[in-house]
C-alpha cells in the first residue's frame, strides 16, 4: 500500500526466466516472474520450487523474497529467503548491486539485507532461486484431534523425535459443536525415507488418539490448496473502490505470529481468556509448517469493539512471550507502529542502514516504520 504522493513501480514486465541450470539446481529469474510459471519450468527438467504458497498462481518471486514469505512446504525447504542464492537490486541512488549466487558467500551476506525488507532498502530486479529435485515419493495424510491442545502436543512429539514433515497444516475447526482440529501432514523425498517417516508419524499420531481421515480427504486438501487464489481474484474483481475502503475496516483480522514452541499453548489459552474483554472472539487457531508458526482469526463480537486495539494487544502478547508479531506476510504500514517493541535497539541499527542506503527516504516510505 503506497503512501500519499508516491510513485508506484510495477515490475510485472520483468517476467523472464533467464536460465535454469539443472546441474547447479538453480534458476535465474526476473523479479516479476510468477511462482507458478517458475514451477512449471522447473518441473520440465525434473526439478521443483520449494516455495509453494496458496497464492502461487499469482505471486511473484520478487514479492515472495521481499516479504520472506512462507509456503506449504516450508517445513522441509524453509521460507522463501532460505531459497535465495543470490540477487540483483537497484539501490536508491541507481547503483545496481549483484551478489554471487552461492550457498555461502564470503563475509556478511549482503542479499540478506533485502530479504524481508519489503522494498525499503532497494528494488529487487533479479533473483537466483535454489531448486530442488522432484521427490520420488510424496505421502499426504489427514488426521482429526480432540481440539487444538490435543493435536499440538502430538505435533510437538513428532518434531521432538526428529521427524521433519514437508507439509504441516493444523487448524482448529469452528463449525463443529464439539471442539476438533484437523492436521494435514506430508512427507516427501526418497521412497524408503519418506515411507519410513510417514509410517512412524502415523504410529505416533494414532497412539496419541488421532483419527485417520483417509487418503481421499488428504488428497483433496493437497489438490485444492491453491483454489483460494481464484476465490480471492473473483472477490477483488467484484469490489468497487468504496468496497475496498469498507474492507479495510472489516470486522475480522488474520494474524500470523511466530512463537517459541513452549509459549504456543500459553498464547492460545491467553487469547481465549482475554478475548471477551477485548470484544472479540479468537477462532481458527492453527499452526503450519512449523509448530512455532501460529495463526488466528480475530472477529469483533460487539459493535463497540475496537478491533485495531485488540489486534495490537494480541501482537504485543506474542512479543511479550518472546515471539514475533509477524511470520509470513510482512510488517508493511499497518504494523509499523509496533516495530519499536519488535526490534528494540535493532530499530536504531535498521534506521541507520536505511539512512545510509536511502538518505532521501524514497523507497517504500513508511514501511517497517522507516
Amino acid at each position: 500500500m503506497p503512501v500519499a504522493g508516491s510513485v508506484v513501480l510495477d515490475l510485472s514486465a520483468l517476467n523472464r526466466i533467464l536460465e535454469i541450470r539443472v546441474e547447479d539446481r538453480l534458476a535465474r529469474v526476473q523479479a516479476g516472474v510468477i511462482l507458478e510459471d517458475l514451477e512449471t519450468a522447473a518441473q520440465r527438467v525434473g526439478l521443483m520450487v520449494g516455495h509453494d504458497p496458496w497464492s502461487r498462481p499469482i505471486a511473484t518471486v520478487g514479492g515472495a523474497v521481499s516479504t520472506n514469505g512462507v509456503g506449504y512446504l516450508a517445513g522441509k525447504y524453509g521460507p522463501m529467503g532460505a531459497q535465495v542464492l543470490g540477487l540483483e537490486a537497484v539501490m536508491a541512488d541507481g547503483t545496481v548491486m549483484r551478489t554471487r549466487a552461492v550457498p555461502r558467500p564470503a563475509g556478511p551476506d549482503l542479499k540478506a539485507l533485502l530479504i524481508g525488507a519489503e522494498g525499503t532498502l532497494g528494488v529487487i530486479t533479479e533473483v537466483a532461486v535454489r531448486l530442488f529435485p522432484q521427490p520420488e515419493r510424496r505421502i499426504i495424510r489427514a488426521y482429526r484431534f480432540r481440539g487444538f491442545r490435543h493435536g499440538f502436543e502430538a505435533i510437538c512429539a513428532l518434531i521432538a523425535c526428529g521427524l521433519q514433515p514437508a507439509l504441516l497444516d493444523f487448524e482448529e475447526e469452528e463449525t463443529t459443536p464439539i471442539p476438533t482440529a484437523t492436521l494435514y501432514l506430508g512427507f516427501e523425498g526418497p521412497v524408503e525415507e519418506t515411507e519410513a517417516a510417514a509410517r512412524r508419524a502415523d504410529q505416533m499420531l494414532r497412539a496419541a488418539g488421532a483419527l485417520d481421515l483417509g487418503d481421499q480427504v488428504a488428497r483433496e486438501f493437497w489438490d485444492t490448496r491453491h483454489e483460494s487464489t481464484y476465490r480471492y481474484l473473483n472477490w477483488a474483481a467484484s469490489r468497487s473502490p468504496d468496497g475496498w475502503i469498507q474492507w479495510t475496516v472489516a470486522r475480522t483480522r488474520y494474524l500470523d505470529v511466530s512463537l517459541p514452541v513452549s509459549a504456543v499453548l500459553r498464547f492460545y489459552d491467553e487469547l481465549q481468556v482475554r478475548a471477551p474483554e477485548w470484544g472479540i472472539v479468537a477462532r481458527n487457531a492453527s499452526v503450519w509448517c512449523l509448530p512455532e508458526f501460529f495463526s488466528v482469526i480475530l472477529e469483533a463480537t460487539r459493535p463497540d469493539a475496537d478491533l485495531e486495539a485488540a489486534t495490537d494487544a494480541v501482537l504485543r502478547l506474542a512479543q511479550a512471550l518472546q515471539g514475533s508479531m509477524e511470520s509470513c506476510h510482512g510488517i508493511g504500514v499497518r504494523l509499523a507502529h509496533l516495530v519499536a517493541e519488535e526490534f528494540g535497539a535493532g530499530l536504531m541499527v535498521l534506521r541507520r542502514i536505511k539512512q545510509a542506503l536511502d538518505p532521501a527516504g524514497i523507497l517504500n516510505p513508511g514501511k517497517l516504520g522507516l
